[in-house]
């Protein structure tokens, strides 16, 4: 550091955050937000420094060392008399720090640093706020942060969104630990793709530099018409499968389905990791799928982008024509394609139509060509009107 740039600086308590000086008094600076339902003004009596074009350094220290957390750059600064708070406008870029590198740079319409705050030294961000990743990996966007240094966490108490590439994360509240690059969403959280595919859950947490998200608590997963037409110019050739009628996704409602003709599946369980990288996912618990023509069911289950996979006890019940009518299947295993709206079970199975029940070496689904297809010894006993 230069003397020069030394010399602008006021080192603030524990934090030993600094501020460039210059002269000038004037206007105000209010204790921040740390404690809801009050904003206490300073009076223009009470500023000690008023300073254009200013930066702000917070610093964190333990019994042998000292290093910078964050940093703000401000049009203006003012400064009250006993040092303890401070008021920054127009702020850019607002820099936070991890490892002694830059982790997270942005925005934000007024900054205040509070050295009395309940709990510890706070800066806190108003207006506008805007985070990127340095990495460029997601972009976080709220109107108010909290940060406390010392536990080196971002606290958004207000509704925020984070941009990972084709993925938006919604939620009322969250807050980020930057040494851990730490998530956690403890309301309800929507997850959605360009293409229309949404993940809902009661909470979530995850690592944001590795895209992973642990989803807790009645989740959803809803994969849109536009979504499968994706996979399937992606996958290959062949032609995106025809979009299911709203007729056809009410047809079955008996069967608890419920889809509009937007939603081609829908997947409910209680707890799910998402890889917003590989787009795969793993549900441990009981977990159910809905499509426009069945109902799945089974201890567990993997969702690819084209597949789900479930395993344990799977019991399904599909819609066929109304010449082969209802389908159900039991067997310890189903792989449902989602592009080609067929139900897979490439072990053991039961079967049982209108026909009558057959068991058989595997078995294959097609509700939307109204196929039945059962494979490798078939025993059973057909049904006489």
């Amino acid at each position: 550091m230069t003397a020069e740039r030394r010399n602008t600086l006021l080192a603030l308590g524990g934090f030993a955050a600094i501020l460039a000086m210059a002269t000038g008094a004037a206007l105000w600076s209010h204790r921040a937000l740390s404690q809801r339902g009050g904003i206490r003004e300073i009076n223009a009596r009470d500023v000690e420094v008023q300073i254009h074009g200013a930066s702000l350094q917070i610093w964190s220290n333990d019994e042998v060392r000292q290093w910078v957390v964050a940093e703000v750059s401000a049009e203006l600064m003012q400064v009250s008399k006993d040092g303890n708070y401070i008021r920054a406008g127009t702020i850019d870029p607002i820099v936070f720090y991890r490892d002694g590198e830059p982790y997270l740079r942005g925005r934000a319409e007024t900054a205040d640093y509070d050295q009395t705050a309940k709990g510890g030294k706070q800066l806190n961000l108003f207006g506008g706020v805007t985070l990127e990743q340095v990495a460029g990996q997601f972009t976080l966007r709220t109107d108010e942060i909290y940060y406390q240094g010392a536990s080196d966490l971002v606290v958004c108490p207000r509704p925020a969104s984070i941009q990972f590439g084709d993925y938006t994360i919604k939620t009322s509240t969250l807050s980020v630990n930057i040494a851990e690059g730490l998530l956690k969403c403890p309301n309800r959280v929507v997850v959605t793709t360009s293409e229309g595919a949404m993940l809902i859950a009661n909470h979530a947490e995850g690592y944001l530099h590795e895209k992973v998200l642990a989803l807790l608590g009645n989740v959803v997963a809803n994969v849109t018409v536009g979504e499968v037409e994706r996979v399937a110019r992606k996958q290959s050739d062949r032609p995106a499968p025809e979009k299911p009628s709203p007729s056809d996704g009410n047809k079955w409602s008996k069967l608890g389905t419920n889809l509009d003709e937007h939603t081609r599946l829908r997947v409910v369980t209680k707890s799910m990791e998402y890889n917003m990288d590989t787009k795969l996912a793993d549900c441990p618990s009981h977990v159910i799928i809905r499509t426009a023509d069945g109902v799945a069911s089974a201890d567990s289950a993997r969702l690819e982008e084209e597949a789900v996979h479930l395993e344990g006890n799977v019991q399904a019940h599909v819609a066929m024509d109304e010449k082969t009518g209802m389908v159900h299947i039991a067997t310890p295993r189903i792989d449902y394609s989602v592009p080609n709206d067929e139900f897979v079970a490439p072990e053991t199975v039961s079967v049982t139509t209108r026909d009558g029940e057959f068991q058989c070496g595997s078995a294959r689904v097609l509700p939307s060509q109204g196929r039945v297809e059962l494979r490798g010894g078939v025993k059973g006993q057909v049904s006489v009107p």
